[in-house]
C-alpha cells in the first residue's frame, strides 16, 4: 500500500500542437478550486504543508518536480514530468521541489481556500495525525 501513485495523462499531438484532456475519472473528487504555479527557481521547494480536509490532484504541465508525501503510515518521493499527475489525499504532508526553470504545475482542489484547513508546521502535523 502507498499514499499515491503517478498517473500518466494521455495527450494528443499533431502539427497544430498538443491537447491534454483531463477527464473526471482520474480526479477522485469534485473540483472546487484550481491554481497553477510557475516561474519557480530551480531547486526551490513549494508546498510544505498538509490539509485537514482538502484533497488535491497535482499535474506537471512542463518541466520536472519531485513530490514528497508523508502521512501517518508512509513516506514517499515521486518524480513527475510533463503530463503526469498525482493524487494527494487529505492529512498528507506534501512538498514539491522544482527541478527545472520551465516547470509549471496545475493543482486541482476539492475545497475552496480556507486558511484554517492548512497545517503549516510539520511538528503540528505529526501531533494532529496521532
Amino acid at each position: 500500500m502507498s499514499i499515491s501513485s503517478i498517473d500518466n495523462i494521455q495527450s494528443f499531438s499533431d502539427e497544430r500542437g498538443e491537447l491534454i484532456p483531463i477527464y473526471k475519472n482520474i480526479i477522485p473528487f469534485e473540483i472546487q478550486r484550481l491554481f497553477y504555479i510557475s516561474n519557480v527557481p530551480i531547486n526551490t521547494f513549494r508546498g510544505g504543508h498538509a490539509h485537514k480536509t482538502t484533497k488535491q490532484y497535482l499535474i506537471c504541465l512542463s518541466g520536472q518536480i519531485q513530490v514528497f508525501l508523508k502521512n501517518s503510515k508512509y513516506q514517499e518521493t515521486h518524480n513527475l514530468t510533463k503530463n503526469q499527475g498525482i493524487f494527494i489525499p487529505e492529512l498528507t504532508w506534501d512538498e514539491q521541489k522544482f527541478l527545472h526553470l520551465d516547470t509549471n504545475i496545475l493543482v486541482l482542489c476539492s475545497t475552496i481556500y480556507k486558511e484554517d484547513d492548512y497545517i503549516r508546521d510539520f511538528k503540528n502535523f505529526i501531533n494532529y495525525i496521532k
